[in-house]
């Protein structure tokens, strides 16, 4: 973007539970435009250039005539994402009627193309807050703990797959930590028992949100976090827990294709496809997910277990990586993008944003 370019005035609409995915994205980008120079019109006047709204395209957004036809909303910059397939009904017409989409992957921008939208779309990712510092960690003869962080048991997030490959991975000396979101409405001793019904000694259960000081000092204290979402937009948690030096098996698919490099994470590819239960039920329709290789987890699990010198050299270049990006410099690109969009719009000239 050209500096002496004049910028656009900006109005925000988003999702502000900064707990939820969109809600905790909402609050970083926030914080960023505005350190990169953007101060958002007050919403209740209308006076902008440029209307950013970070959330799902909700129809209520977009006008309506009476024939039920929707016409396209120029002023409109729809921050969105999708991590299942297909589409859900009305995601497609309602991106036709955005002026400007930013998505933050090449997964979700080339799924939108490919699923009939048409309006002008940009890619632009996330990065790591600094808070999330590189902690090294040393080979010992301490047992080795493994962790995974999701929402809750049931979502897109494989919590109950993966601690089964951490299970089935048979380790001699390790432990599992789970660490929830949400409350699950059970504990370690009722989610995982053995054949006989009693529950691991090794795996334990935490529900409910940390504060962000204790959330970091556990991702600094594992020795591996196991992250086989079946779809992320970008995937910023295992991108996270990296920062802090924790290596991270990951299901290399969907947005966490993102900075999903061999030399930095330990890769499991997937195995297909699956029914998403948690998108078919929230959505109404018929929605798939990517599946990890089952069995590739837990050799990774294994590698993991036996190999923790390199381990730990792989989630030292991970951080390395994590911390290149900050959410300023994503913001300062997001906003040449949206700059340029605004230019060709007023001016009637073409400007390219992707």
């Amino acid at each position: 973007m050209n500096e002496t370019m004049s910028k656009p005035t900006f109005g925000w609409v988003a999702w502000q539970n900064e707990n939820g995915g969109y809600g905790y994205i909402s609050a970083q980008l926030s914080k960023g435009l505005r350190q990169a120079g953007i101060n958002f019109v007050n919403a209740y006047t209308g006076q902008w250039d440029l209307l950013l709204a970070v959330c799902t395209p909700a129809a209520w957004l977009l006008p309506v005539q009476k024939d039920g036809t929707r016409t396209i909303r120029r002023d409109l910059v729809m921050h969105t994402m999708f991590e299942a397939e297909p589409l859900p009904p009305g995601w497609v017409e309602n991106l036709n009627a955005c002026g400007l989409i930013w998505t933050p992957s090449q997964y979700c921008a080339d799924l939108f193309s490919a699923s009939g939208v048409k309006t002008p779309i940009f890619k632009v990712g996330y990065a790591v807050d600094s808070a999330y510092e590189y902690k090294a960690r040393e080979v010992s003869k301490e047992p080795m703990k493994f962790g995974i962080w999701a929402d809750n048991l049931t979502g897109r997030k494989n919590v109950m797959k993966s601690a089964w490959a951490f299970i089935d991975a048979a380790l001699p000396d390790a432990e599992l930590e789970i660490k929830l979101n949400s409350f699950a409405g059970m504990n370690s001793e009722t989610a995982f028992v053995d054949k006989s019904g009693r529950p691991f000694a090794n795996i334990s259960l935490h529900m409910g949100d940390w504060p962000r000081k204790k959330l970091i000092a556990w991702l600094q204290s594992l020795d591996c976090l196991i992250y086989l979402s079946g779809g992320e937009g970008y995937g910023l948690m295992p991108r996270e827990a990296a920062a802090c030096g924790c290596p991270v098996i990951l299901h290399a698919c969907t947005g966490m294709l993102e900075y999903a490099r061999p030399d930095e994470y330990l890769l499991v590819g997937s195995d297909g496809r699956e029914r998403s239960i948690t998108y078919t039920l929230g959505y109404g329709y018929q929605a798939t997910q990517a599946k990890p290789n089952y069995d590739e987890a837990v050799e990774q699990i294994r590698w993991a277990y036996h190999n923790r010198g390199e381990l730990y050299d792989m989630g030292a270049r991970a951080s390395a990586s994590a911390h290149e990006q900050t959410w300023d410099g994503v913001c300062a690109e997001a906003i040449g993008k949206m700059t340029n969009y605004w230019h060709e719009r007023t001016s009637g000239l073409l400007v390219p944003v992707g």
